[in-house]
């Protein structure tokens, strides 16, 4: 018997990496950053999941070294696709069916998560996360916290970064 609802987590979990740090080892290899930076933001992620820092102060730091922007996000996105993780894939039809009872809740980003599980029949309106605002340039210039996070209080829908 298949439960009312089942919530399923993103990064580490539906895909085998962190999808920010994903995002950030492409725009610094793109750019060609020394490997300390890279590092660095390992380090940050680290100190995030451990609750060394916030969930929001991970985000921010690991942002604020890298200089992201929408075409980064798009490229990013489509090559999470290669890191779902194989329980999820032997799974697939399962998900597909029992679509409208799955939900996704993340601290990554909707951007990234949608195109990798419509692929699975996961609708837009199952699939929560945080948002990247962008400038004119499509630049990353702020974030939208929609998604709840445990361990920082700042306020859920405030933008930030």
């Amino acid at each position: 018997m298949f439960p009312d609802f089942l919530i399923i987590d993103f990064d580490s979990t539906f895909i085998s990496k962190e999808s920010l740090d994903e995002l950030a080892y492409y725009t610094l290899q793109k750019s060609k950053v020394d490997i300390s930076v890279i590092e660095e933001i390992q380090k940050i992620t680290d100190a995030g999941m451990n609750g060394e820092i916030t969930f929001h102060e991970s985000i921010d730091s690991r942002l604020h070294l890298m200089k992201a922007n929408k075409s980064d996000v798009i490229e990013v996105s489509n090559r999470l696709k290669d890191y779902i993780t194989p329980s999820f894939l032997r799974n697939k039809d399962f998900i597909q069916e029992h679509n409208k009872k799955i939900y996704f809740i993340s601290g990554g980003f909707r951007e990234m998560l949608l195109p990798v599980l419509n692929n699975f029949g996961i609708s837009n309106n199952h699939i929560f996360g945080n948002e990247f605002i962008y400038d004119s340039d499509n630049n990353i210039v702020c974030l939208l916290y929609t998604s709840p996070s445990p361990r920082d209080q700042r306020g859920s829908g405030m933008p930030a970064y």
